[in-house]
């Protein structure tokens, strides 16, 4: 992902995280309507029918009520969020949950609720002083957007049972970890693991020029271009943090090897340090995120069914990891700079962060431990047949692995063990096949 796309999706986290600049844009607009419709009824004051119009006493009396109603409107749909993010807390990890007070459906009904008051208010202001008639238009419509506000509750209601099940959050993180994934991670078909990952990595004996970071928090995003265009040609560069680490205050992020000038206030700049983690920058979040979906509904419910809708995303993730050149571990660039990725992300350790907690998790429910078996054994097929033995292996390997945790739960009778070991053994010897 390039700076300007970087910066753009941190913006467009800020403003997901902002809790002001949508309702303060919706007032705004509800105040511009509420102009527009008086200045149409001053251009044209018997533009509706009469059976249409309202008395100034009426219309005065009417909007009194509308803006109580609306009041009470906006709280309920903020009542609806709240035990809606309260039951979610029972049941996910605060990252998901996170997620929740972010929802862009919810902010906006409310920005809409609030948006819809200030209009009302702004045609209140105008019928007991300015005016001896209603002005029919902006009475008129105000009568018909508070209407619309029932449409607004129910969608709320809607919106918060749906964004609590397991597949509608698994969904959305998903879509936006694979757009992560395609835009950081070139798709190359055909290349091997040995050919596409196999970096000199060797650190110069030397000390080297220290790099920290001036502040505490989450790494969201790491510029190399800006790094390497700050360093003479022929450095070394250590990049010692990844996106998504948490970094302190004065620890070091880069090591520079180089006899020339370094701009360290670049070096520093190009690694963005902000509150929290962005999920539109951060592959391995997404992917946490879904395995604390799937852990969540085994742990508190049992509800397994959940948990193999949700292993479906994972299993969606690891699938487009596969098929991407992810960083490398070194890249040598055509001036002779070289910059060393310390703490990157490769495929095995993906594969790690999406299985091992699952697996404990599901220890005593054979019925989730035999799918995640067989997603691996498919996903190791597929890399077969595209000249990834590499990563095939990976996956296979946490068959095994499986069929050990069930072997150490106390939970299952070897009935159960004896079908997950029949699961097991056929798998491996299905995916050995296609291997030779």
């Amino acid at each position: 992902m390039g700076t300007g796309n970087m910066r753009w999706a941190a913006f467009q986290d800020r403003l997901r995280d902002s809790l002001l600049l949508r309702p303060v844009l919706f007032v705004l607009a509800g105040l511009v309507l509420a102009w527009l419709a008086l200045a149409l009824d001053d251009a044209a004051p018997t533009l509706l029918p009469t059976g249409l119009r309202f008395g100034a006493e009426s219309a005065r009396l009417l909007y009194v009520t509308l803006a109580g109603a609306l009041l009470t409107v906006a709280g309920l749909t903020f009542w609806v969020r709240s035990a809606s993010v309260s039951l979610a807390a029972s049941q996910y990890s605060a990252r998901v949950v996170s997620g929740f007070l972010e929802d862009f459906y919810q902010q906006s009904m409310m920005s809409i609720m609030l948006g819809l008051f200030a209009y009302v208010v702004a045609v209140y202001r105008v019928l007991p002083v300015t005016r001896e008639s209603s002005p029919d238009v902006a009475v008129l419509l105000g009568i018909v957007l508070a209407a619309g506000s029932i449409v607004v509750v129910m969608g709320a209601i809607r919106n918060a049972v749906r964004s609590m099940h397991p597949g509608q959050l698994a969904q959305s993180i998903t879509d936006v970890t694979l757009l992560r994934i395609r835009s950081f991670a070139p798709r190359q078909p055909g290349v091997s693991d040995s050919a596409a990952e196999a970096h000199e990595t060797d650190i110069p004996a030397r000390a080297g020029r220290q790099v920290r970071s001036d502040r505490s928090g989450f790494v969201q995003s790491i510029d190399e271009p800006a790094i390497l265009a700050a360093v003479p040609a022929g450095s070394t560069v250590l990049v010692r943090v990844r996106v998504g680490l948490f970094v302190l205050e004065r620890r070091p992020v880069v090591r520079v090897w180089t006899d020339g000038e370094v701009d360290v206030h670049a070096v520093r700049d190009a690694i963005h340090v902000g509150r929290h983690r962005i999920l539109a920058l951060d592959a391995e979040f997404g992917l946490q995120q879904l395995v604390d979906i799937a852990v969540g509904s085994l742990s508190n419910h049992g509800d397994v069914g959940s948990a193999f809708e949700v292993l479906q995303h994972i299993e969606m993730v690891l699938r487009e990891l596969s098929r991407r050149a992810l960083p490398r571990t070194a890249t040598t660039m055509s001036d002779g700079t070289r910059i060393i990725r310390e703490r990157a992300f490769t495929f095995d350790d993906y594969v790690a962060v999406a299985f091992d907690r699952f697996r404990r998790a599901a220890a005593s429910h054979p019925s989730a431990l035999a799918p995640m078996m067989t997603s691996a054994a498919l996903l190791a097929e597929d890399l077969e047949e595209e000249g990834r033995p590499g990563r095939a292996a990976t996956l296979r390997a946490q068959i095994p692995l499986i069929l050990a945790t069930a072997e150490a739960s106390h939970d299952l009778v070897e009935a159960d063990l004896q079908r997950l070991r029949a699961r097991a053994d056929r798998l491996l010897a299905s995916t050995e096949t296609g291997a030779g």
